[in-house]
């Protein structure tokens, strides 16, 4: 998801025909707004059990990514602004989930294991964000010569929500000892 979301969302404002400002809006807005986030999270935390809110963040996820992918496929004129919108939900929702998420895998991963369990999965994780960058580059590129890249950016967008509504579904089966 992240792979797909983090390098295709601004071809896909291109695509939408996306003003300059609309462009800026949607680089700094869900950053901002994600930033916000992070602060309800921790104040969320002792009034509700970890896996809800990382399973709950997870799920608003992966609607975000869904409702990008089905504006692939209506992208309408407002489609720039639906997608900022969709976007600041996108990021929101990662944010909200990164401290209650660490926190679970620092409860689960042994100290002596940390360094090598984070390397390992930022290798992995930066291994398959760099394939999925290129074959939905290859995607898009044989889509658009067929003159309907919406289909390859609604494709992609679709193949994300779902790794995440799978990613929800796996979280919420995980042990968390606290």
């Amino acid at each position: 998801m992240t792979g797909i979301c983090d390098n295709f969302m601004g071809a896909f404002a291109i695509f939408l025909h996306a003003s300059l400002a609309q462009i800026g809006w949607l680089t700094a807005l869900p950053q901002l707004i994600g930033a916000g986030a992070q602060l309800l999270s921790i104040w969320i935390c002792p009034r509700y059990s970890r896996r809800r809110t990382i399973v709950a963040g997870a799920s608003v996820q992966a609607l975000a990514v869904l409702g990008i992918a089905i504006l692939a496929f209506v992208h309408p004129l407002a489609g720039a602004t639906w997608l900022i919108a969709l976007a600041v939900a996108y990021h929101s929702a990662s944010n909200f989930v990164q401290p209650q998420w660490r926190g679970w895998m620092g409860s689960l991963v042994p100290p002596r294991r940390r360094g090598a369990f984070f390397a390992g999965r930022t290798r992995l994780s930066m291994m398959v964000s760099f394939v999925v960058f290129f074959g939905g580059g290859m995607l898009l590129n044989i889509f658009q010569a067929s003159d309907i890249a919406w289909l390859g950016f609604g494709l992609l967008f679709l193949l994300a929500a779902a790794g995440r509504g799978a990613s929800a579904y796996h979280l919420q089966q995980m042990h968390d000892p606290d």
